[in-house]
């Protein structure tokens, strides 16, 4: 099946690409750079991990942002989405919601 293929890509990411498609599964189709650094101010080495997931088209920047100032960011396809949130354990997958809430 395409989602346990995607699910076991995804599971080899780097660590860094890995925590931060998984936290921006949490958020939905469309997510924000604020999203995933919160609560740190600022992405710092994780910004180099969001390029690479542009780069490996995993996720693709918007044109536009709907907040003034905060870089939005989407997956390439709901299923991409939905493997990398599959992959999240179930106290992790708490944590992120209780995070972004």
């Amino acid at each position: 099946m395409l989602a346990d293929q995607l699910g076991g890509i995804l599971d080899r990411l780097p660590g860094t690409q890995k925590t931060l498609i998984q936290r921006a599964s949490v958020v939905g189709d469309t997510f924000w750079e604020s999203s995933l650094r919160f609560p740190a101010p600022a992405l710092g080495s994780d910004a180099v991990a969001l390029g690479q997931l542009q780069a490996q088209g995993w996720v693709g920047q918007h044109d536009e942002s709907a907040f003034l100032g905060d870089l939005e960011y989407g997956f390439v396809n709901h299923m991409v989405r939905e493997s990398a949130y599959k992959g999240l354990t179930r106290r992790r997958r708490s944590e992120e919601h209780y995070r972004v809430a």
